[in-house]
């Protein structure tokens, strides 16, 4: 502090009292854990105390050049502006809080008490003295607790705290919305309460687990809503501490986690459904070769053979029992989505109305056929396969009512958004593959049938699972509906209860595309011969006998089991036509007729297969000419003759 002074500058001569009641005060100002600071009434800063330095990180003689302002939060600067107002206010004493600026930028709290003292300069102008504590710790952690207080007031996580005894203190937002409880209903309640019988020791064993200083995670707990349902959670305990170390209470998160598991669910149910399509498609693939191999061996066979009636019965035998696996294949393909499609544009209504008259047939006299056909919009499918996932469920849903009942067909227009929820029911509801945002025709068949408990349902779309006694059935239909509806991008759910019917919803995509109306062209007469042929396959007996067919049809034939071999020279000359494989080794058939077309310009491609791996390649073969394996020996020829008859 500065010795006192008259109004010349001199120094005023002191007694030995107040020369020591002078050296106390300053000893005080200097020594003093209060920042200290003497202000003039323009703001300038007349001295200060190594306290103050130090908080703001400036030294004495860059203080001594600085005013209020300069240290002042601009936020508090109003604030300031009001103090000085009243500065020269002799009896006025101001405690306030304001923000000061670290040399750093920082902001600092401070709680400021504000006094007059006389003044000793000859101007007479009132100074103040300010008393500095700093409160930043303590203004952060309010501030922090009011902002923790908006985040648990606006978070879903049921959120609150307990005091020593396990008793509820804080009742969050949060944990209203998802317990249905208010703070009223649960404060001084035992936390406790909300855990399950079903739910394991962990929740019932938090309080001795607390009490050893553990936090508690529990990833899988079953909690209990207020109207008696069992919630879901993910569980996230531990002890409050004091700055002490002392033991306050407990603090505990509870997050609904039941949309999660439901998603973990369909999940894995789509995870294995995918597998199992991957398992029957290479089993189909397979398949689809021997019974190609048995079909033409027969077609041969009943070529060479004189025609008796012991001959002609055992052929016919032949031929049934390869068409009747052939059967199957296809359904095993369209499960696993490995089947060739010809998408188009079609009117739903349409062809429902057309298939109502052959169902009405087929379902019997105590079914009640009921429809609805409210869709405007068209979609983009096989009409074949969307003819087959029709009557794939009107057949399931009629022995889901073997007594008789009601099959409700319907179609409408719905928007999927990002986020759907389904509207709540008491039935069960089960979707395998979760639906995308957009826009779909829903097809629904509705049965008045037995319906399904839940262990039935989440197993309906596994290949070769039935409920059917007897052996009836193979267990493939709803397999190839699910196959079918996801190959186009659409989407299937199971409302069911049971003794009450269940309700299957497909959810086909809209095309904004429009409907056409094409006139298949007459076939050619069959062509019998003058043509040379590259048979290009990979398996030897489906080869062999492919070549045999063609060998009688009066056409030269080449083969080869492999496109390296035709693309090295090894195999050689013109051909009026390759039948080629899609699926083999190294070069697919689609990716083989481009090298060779490259050559060729000319060549045409007939292209089989029973089995595709990849979209890839099915988007490589539109507008391409194909035949399904396993094929009949007259619908090869007449494939061929087709294509050789084309200018």
């Amino acid at each position: 502090m500065r010795l006192p002074h008259d109004g010349d500058g001199e120094s005023v001569s002191l007694s030995i009292k107040d020369v020591w009641t002078f050296e106390l005060m300053e000893r005080m100002f200097a020594s003093s854990g209060l920042g200290l600071l003497l202000v003039a009434a323009d703001g300038r800063l007349l001295d200060v105390n190594p306290t103050f330095c130090d908080k703001l990180g400036y030294t004495r003689d860059e203080l001594l050049q600085m005013n209020v302002s300069d240290l002042t939060h601009p936020d508090d600067l109003a604030m300031t502006s009001h103090l000085f107002q009243h500065f020269g206010e002799r009896n006025r004493v101001n405690i306030f809080e304001k923000r000061y600026l670290h040399r750093n930028g920082n902001a600092l709290w401070f709680k400021m008490r504000s006094e007059p003292v006389e003044a000793d300069d000859s101007a007479n102008q009132p100074h103040r003295i300010v008393m500095v504590e700093d409160i930043t710790r303590e203004k952060l952690d309010e501030i922090n607790l009011e902002l923790m207080a908006a985040i648990t007031e606006s978070s879903d996580d049921a959120v609150f705290r307990t005091d020593t005894e396990g008793r509820i203190q804080f009742w969050g937002k949060g944990a209203e919305r998802l317990y249905g409880y208010t703070a009223a209903e649960v404060i001084g309640r035992p936390a406790t309460f909300l855990a399950s019988e079903q739910d394991d020791p962990t929740l019932r064993s938090v309080p001795e687990r607390i009490a050893r200083g553990e936090v508690v995670i529990d990833p899988d707990a079953i909690t209990v809503h207020k109207d008696g349902r069992l919630l879901e959670i993910s569980a996230l305990i531990f002890p409050i501490r004091q700055r002490d170390g002392t033991f306050a209470g407990v603090a505990a998160v509870h997050r609904d986690i039941s949309a999660f598991k439901q998603l973990q669910i369909e999940l894995r149910h789509s995870q294995r459904l995918e597998t199992a399509g991957l398992l029957a498609g290479g089993v189909a693939h397979d398949f689809n070769n021997i019974i190609t191999v048995i079909k033409g061996a027969g077609y041969l066979l009943a070529e060479e053979l004189p025609v008796t009636a012991t001959t002609s019965a055992h052929l016919q035998l032949i031929d049934r029992a390869a068409e009747r696996a052939a059967r199957l294949t296809r359904q095993l393909l369209a499960f696993s989505r490995k089947q060739k499609v010809t998408p188009v544009v079609l009117d739903p209504n349409e062809h429902l109305r057309e298939s109502v008259t052959l169902l009405t047939r087929t379902l019997g006299d105590d079914i009640l056929l009921q429809t609805d056909f409210s869709s405007s919009w068209l979609v983009r499918e096989d009409i074949t396969q969307f003819e087959q996932v029709l009557l794939n469920l009107a057949v399931n849903a009629r022995h889901a009512m073997p007594k008789g009942g009601v099959l409700t067909i319907r179609t409408r227009d719905v928007t999927i958004t990002d986020g759907h929820k389904f509207d709540s029911s008491a039935k069960l509801r089960y979707t395998p593959t979760p639906l995308k945002p957009g826009s779909y025709v829903l097809l629904s068949v509705a049965d008045t049938g037995v319906g399904m408990e839940r262990a039935t349902l989440e197993r309906i779309f596994d290949p070769f699972f039935t409920t059917r006694e007897n052996g009836e059935g193979a267990g493939l239909g709803l397999s190839v509906v699910y196959g079918i509806v996801t190959q186009v991008g659409g989407g299937i759910s199971v409302l069911t209860q049971r003794g009450f019917g269940s309700e299957f919803q497909i959810y086909l995509p809209r095309t904004e595309s429009r409907l056409e109306r094409s006139v298949e062209p007459p076939a050619p007469a069959l062509r019998k011969h003058g043509g040379r042929i590259l048979v290009l396959e990979d398996d030897d007996t489906v080869r062999m006998l492919t070549s045999s067919l063609l060998k009688g049809a009066g056409y030269t034939v080449a083969e080869a089991a492999n496109p390296r071999v035709v693309l090295s020279g090894n195999v050689s000359g013109e051909f009026d036509l390759v039948l080629s494989d899609v699926m083999m080794p190294e070069m697919s058939g689609p990716e083989f007729s481009e090298v060779w077309l490259a050559r060729h310009p000319r060549a045409k491609f007939l292209f089989m297969s029973g089995y595709f791996d990849s979209q890839t390649l099915n988007d490589k073969l539109t507008g391409k000419t194909l035949i399904q394996k396993p094929f009949k020996p007259a619908d090869l020829l007449q494939q061929v003759s087709r294509i050789l008859a084309r200018a």
